[in-house]
């Protein structure tokens, strides 16, 4: 199909059909155990949490590797655009571990055990009276971003020069036709799942793509001249 020029690698495919299986057995168990899902499947520091946090490291270790193999040609803005993913990333994968207090065995300080719905030592689950960050700044706001980056900006970038030049000199890597489809299509099947705690599983879709889109986009090129 002439929709799907771009070529796919074969870690690409891999990564895709490992996230598909993962909807899939979401789907399956959110039906057959939902006890199974919640306490196993999506529990915290799990299965599906620990892959988060791998793709977000490796995210954040792509960008500081193409920072390093940089050219002399590329602008600051560029190269400082890199690392400001590298840190974005970063700071998502420290998150997700907690900023490794469960692994070190470490207490939380008296303002988290307050005010932070986990009493860990992380932002994202922090909680203001009836204002939880979790839900608005990195569900709703990071969620309404995520799908205008992976649904609509391949568009723009390929229909508006402006766009792409803008994009391309903020080293923003731009998904692939197929990595959009694909997203969409997990996202579909994610809606089908009947579990409070199906967002683990829309989450790791959403970092797993953010890898392979930034591993192979579709103006590769771009960090390569």
């Amino acid at each position: 199909m002439s929709v799907f020029k771009d070529q796919v690698g074969k870690l690409e495919i891999i990564i895709m059909t490992s996230i598909a299986h993962m909807v899939f057995f979401g789907m399956y168990f959110a039906a057959s155990n939902p006890n199974w899902f919640a306490g196993v499947y999506t529990v915290e520091d799990g299965f599906l949490e620990m892959q988060q946090a791998i793709y977000l490291l490796l995210v954040s270790i792509l960008c500081l590797w193409r920072f390093f193999k940089l050219k002399d040609s590329k602008s600051k803005l560029f190269k400082f655009s890199l690392l400001a993913f590298a840190a974005l990333f970063f700071f998502g994968f420290g998150e997700e571990i907690a900023w490794g207090q469960r692994i070190f065995d470490l207490g939380s300080p008296e303002f988290f055990q307050q005010y932070n719905t986990q009493n860990d030592i992380t932002l994202h689950n922090l909680k203001f009276g009836d204002f939880k960050i979790n839900k608005v700044i990195f569900g709703l706001i990071a969620g309404i971003i995520s799908g205008v980056y992976i649904l609509i900006l391949p568009v723009l970038y390929r229909t508006i020069g402006f766009v792409q030049y803008i994009i391309d000199d903020f080293a923003v890597p731009v998904p692939k036709l197929i990595h959009t489809f694909f997203f969409l299509a997990m996202y579909i099947l994610f809606l089908t799942i009947d579990h409070g705690k199906k967002g683990e599983v829309i989450e790791l879709v959403s970092c797993a793509m953010f890898f392979v889109i930034f591993l192979s986009p579709y103006n590769i090129k771009t960090f390569q001249r």
